[in-house]
């Protein structure tokens, strides 16, 4: 594996949680602001470094919460061990049946290109 970026804030697992934090919310139908919002949200949750890492992120390639995702993860995400799972990665046997007769299982969550 590849080792986290030198003049990294944040400790890499954090970045790894931001990453996948991002990712999920991008399923629930959330647009970004073209600002910070979650990630400044995470970054305080957890009591990390805010405006330091917020200009790490930005020397990286990302101006708001999708392009975190976008640039960000895409450049550093295998070094501090983030792994988005595709559509195209997921095997029949990884899908969970939907019995429709009751009631419906919630759709899955889209993948992280998918903020728009």
């Amino acid at each position: 594996m590849p080792q986290p970026p030198p003049d990294l804030l944040v400790p890499a697992p954090a970045l790894r949680d931001l990453f996948a934090h991002l990712n999920q919310v991008s399923g629930t139908g959330y647009e970004c602001d073209h600002r910070f919002t979650l990630t400044t949200a995470f970054l305080r949750d957890r009591t990390l470094q805010l405006g330091d890492t917020l200009a790490w992120l930005g020397a990286n390639g990302a101006g708001c919460d999708c392009e975190v995702i976008f640039n960000v993860a895409q450049r550093w995400g295998e070094s501090v061990g983030y792994e988005p799972l595709d559509d195209d990665e997921l095997d029949d046997d990884d899908m969970e049946p939907i019995d429709r007769a009751d009631s419906p299982s919630p759709p899955r969550s889209k993948p992280w290109w998918r903020f728009w």
